[in-house]
């Protein structure tokens, strides 16, 4: 009786089961059944040349009251198409007899790695998805900018003199190194796309030669965007690569009309002689990394018409040495979103000591003397209003350092190195924009993108505050626009201009 009543309850969930497929079966052959996506093209941005771009996708949604059976999707350029598609979980250029249920939907996902172009501007490279079922013909494109690259995989530069040109962009996988004996000249407009932990080490010398118009440019290899509520560019995201080493044997380095930004620490400087000049930045900008933004150990350093922005550690980290900065901008508004790799941030502007601790944990620390730091015309800033600059206090003396004619958000007073500086500026009135923070009229509640801003306000506390006899050593700020067009410098990188 047992058995019997086993072998009903098997017979009943064969039937149902038989019921289930044979509906699914009873395909409609209405014309007027269409299927539905959720974009008509799916672009991809640009893409680097040989190397298979982030995956993207679309929804296919049957939002019909019967099944349809698609005959077939198929990429347009068949399997000769710089596109790969994966349809429902296979991967191919072609489907046939895709099943897909009443109100249910698939997934396509994409991604695209082109060829080689031969040109160094970006080509455009389209293909299209096609789908045809019952007499009918639908189709989504697929869009990317392909951009040609030059490889580079644990190159050495060796020769006495390099030029990099920059007509096409680099590709660094792994590193660039810069050998001892070697100058290494970069040219205007370059690119380089560093991969994941990729660094440029600098034994020789480097020369950037950027311009206002073509500057040159280090940034992650990403060029797709982290998909969260508002989707993020991973150009902005910290932490994509490593970033740039000095090495003790390199001296006479020059930056100007640099970009180097999202890396996990912009520039490091390592222990060298202050004697002599280690590096000039001009009009050069670090910004958006995950740990320290600029180190500097017992070295000579100039920084003129520099923006030194959004850092996890701190924006500079000056161990001894002799550092001078002229007309500079210092904001740390990192954000906090740990979806997006930010994580929290002290927002530290600037460190100020002696000792040196080596990579190695258990090593002594390292003591280096301060010949001078000296700071002028320029802004410190970040939501930390009571702390971000941390100047160590030796046992006897003072250290030798100076900032004449600064604005601070933190609050303070003049004294013998603090002359005509302003203090307590209130950080949200100094720059065009400097926060993250939810649109309170917004009726979306949406919130701001994260690209900061540093030019400054109309009414911002900068304004008109810089020394003029030392504005006149830069006359034109880093967008090249004059000083004393009305009269009166203001502090930081960016002169005012009623145009921001």
């Amino acid at each position: 009786m047992k058995s019997f009543g086993t072998l009903l309850l098997a017979l009943a969930g064969f039937a149902i089961i038989a019921s289930c497929s044979d509906d699914f079966e009873n395909y409609t052959n209405n014309p007027q059944n269409r299927l539905s996506f959720s974009t008509d093209t799916l672009s991809f941005e640009t893409a680097l040349a040989t190397v298979a771009s982030p995956i993207r996708g679309f929804v296919v949604g049957n939002y019909n009251k019967q099944h349809l059976l698609v005959a077939s999707i198929r990429l347009a350029g068949g399997q000769n198409s710089p596109f790969r598609i994966n349809v429902d979980g296979m991967a191919g250029s072609s489907f046939a007899d895709v099943p897909i249920r009443a109100n249910d939907s698939i997934f396509v996902f994409a991604d695209v790695k082109p060829e080689l172009s031969g040109s160094s501007e970006p080509k455009i490279i389209r293909d299209s998805v096609i789908f045809e079922y019952n007499g009918i013909r639908q189709q989504v494109i697929l869009e990317a900018f392909g951009q040609d690259v030059i490889v580079i995989r644990g190159d050495v530069l060796n020769d006495e003199y390099s030029l990099l040109d920059g007509k096409t962009p680099y590709l660094v996988y792994d590193s660039l190194v810069i050998a001892e004996g070697c100058t290494a000249e970069i040219a205007e407009g370059s690119t380089f796309y560093m991969y994941n932990e990729a660094k440029i080490t600098v034994r020789g010398k480097i020369l950037i030669r950027g311009s206002l118009e073509k500057p040159v440019t280090f940034r992650g290899s990403r060029t797709d965007s982290l998909n969260v509520e508002i989707p993020i560019s991973y150009e902005q995201i910290p932490g994509q690569w490593g970033g740039i080493v000095l090495t003790s044997t390199s001296f006479g380095n020059e930056m100007e009309n640099a970009r180097i930004r999202n890396g996990k620490f912009g520039l490091l400087i390592e222990p060298s002689n202050p004697d002599r000049s280690k590096i000039i930045l001009r009009n050069t900008v670090l910004t958006n990394v995950s740990g320290d933004l600029l180190t500097s150990v017992n070295s000579k350093i100039s920084a003129e018409n520099c923006e030194f922005s959004t850092s996890r550690g701190a924006l500079l980290n000056l161990v001894g040495g002799d550092c001078d900065f002229l007309h500079c901008t210092l904001a740390n508004f990192y954000p906090y979103l740990p979806e997006g790799g930010w994580l929290h941030s002290e927002r530290e502007i600037l460190k100020i000591s002696t000792q040196w601790q080596p990579g190695d944990a258990e090593s002594e620390p390292v003591e280096f003397p301060l010949v001078k730091a000296n700071f002028a015309n320029s802004v410190f800033a970040s939501e930390n209003t009571s702390s971000g600059i941390f100047i160590e206090e030796p046992e006897t003396g003072v250290l030798p350092f100076a900032f004449r004619n600064c604005v601070f958000v933190n609050k303070g007073e003049n004294d013998e190195q603090f002359t005509d500086c302003l203090f307590g500026a209130n950080p949200d009135s100094l720059f065009v924009k400097n926060y993250t923070k939810k649109i309170k009229d917004d009726p979306n509640d949406r919130a701001y993108d994260y690209v900061f801003k540093f030019s400054l306000t109309e009414n911002s506390p900068a304004r008109d505050t810089a020394n003029p006899a030392l504005s006149e050593q830069l006359p034109l700020d880093m967008l090249g626009r004059n000083r004393f067009a009305d009269g009166k410098p203001d502090a930081g990188a960016y002169e005012f201009a009623i145009t921001e």
